[in-house]
């Protein structure tokens, strides 16, 4: 019976290490194939397709192919102006801002204010917004803290894990 226990659980992380390292080298190749292949869809043209589905409004997309060469120098630092300041200095990720950004807003450390804002903007989180509330975000949010304190506050979902 141990060596039953052992041996499926030694398959699960062997399966597992695959996993990851087929996740990897899948990543690696498409990221490789990117650069010498022209892209047909961006992840954002996937989203809105699929989002079609499940609503009335119809989507076609609608895209060219521009090399960057094409492209006036002013867009790309307009991006990264907008984007990340810090782009020439990383390779994609910038980890000293992901570590600040770790070391500050950990979803551990949500006051009740917080956490009732991001409730508010749940049900359409592209039309509302965290960082620019409006007001009627404001008024969902005021809502939900005083809907919270009526539940009885964090006690209950301590009380769900019992």
């Amino acid at each position: 019976m141990a060596s039953r226990q052992k041996t499926w659980w030694w398959r699960g992380i062997q399966w597992l290490v695959i996993a990851v390292l087929g996740f990897l080298a899948g990543s690696v190749l498409l990221v490789l194939m990117l650069r010498f292949v022209h892209p047909p869809f961006s992840a954002l043209m996937v989203e809105r397709r699929i989002a079609s589905w499940f609503s009335h409004e119809t989507y076609t997309s609608r895209h060219t192919w521009v090399s960057l060469e094409d492209i006036s120098p002013s867009m790309g630092v307009a991006v990264i102006a907008a984007e990340d300041q810090n782009f020439a200095e990383h390779f994609g990720f910038d980890w000293n801002a992901i570590e600040k950004a770790y070391a500050h807003k950990p979803s551990s450390k949500l006051r009740p204010s917080e956490a009732a804002l991001l409730a508010a903007v749940l049900p359409n989180p592209h039309k509302y917004r965290v960082d620019a509330p409006s007001a009627y975000v404001r008024g969902r949010q005021a809502w939900i803290l005083g809907q919270m304190g009526q539940l009885g506050g964090e006690q209950v979902v301590k009380d769900l894990g019992n």
